[in-house]
């Protein structure tokens, strides 16, 4: 199959000279090329965003040890819709439970920016953060730092 010449005329001599051209949409071979890489390009574009956002995920120290030993291990990714790290600390099993989270950290019910700690009852307190490995710390920081409150206030009220 042969392509097809295109009639063009000379401007100064009026003359008619044909001219091999091709048409880049009737190429077929540029056709293909231009679907190859288009397909290439959409391929190469999805695994970068599939980068970014593993990338970007939240790290979180996650599972379960008893309070009494210092953190082992590290900080690992969540999910990509998790928002917050928690860390559960209860007295009475001496267990410390840390994981990811989807929803915002909240006091009194309503949704806060800031990372915090609060007492779910006589015996358990639950720690809400929202960077990277922030639900580390000794767990008898923490209960150093509410002794400590606790100390303070019964002091001053006798």
């Amino acid at each position: 199959m042969s392509i097809p010449e295109t009639p063009n005329v000379d401007e100064n001599s009026k003359k008619s000279v044909r001219v091999n051209s091709v048409h880049p949409v009737t190429d077929i071979r540029h056709c293909r090329q231009s679907a190859s890489e288009t397909i290439m390009f959409k391929h190469t574009l999805l695994l970068a965003l599939a980068m970014i956002t593993v990338s970007n995920a939240l790290k979180c120290y996650q599972g379960m040890q008893n309070a009494s030993y210092p953190l082992s291990g590290v900080a690992s990714d969540c999910t990509a819709i998790a928002v917050t790290c928690t860390k559960l600390i209860d007295f009475q099993t001496n267990s410390v439970y840390r994981a990811c989270r989807t929803s915002n950290c909240t006091a009194n019910g309503k949704m806060t920016s800031s990372s915090h700690c609060h007492n779910e009852d006589s015996h358990v307190i639950n720690c809400c953060c929202y960077d990277d490995g922030c639900n580390t710390g000794s767990s008898y920081s923490y209960i150093a730092g509410i002794l400590m409150a606790v100390i303070g206030i019964t002091a001053t009220i006798w």
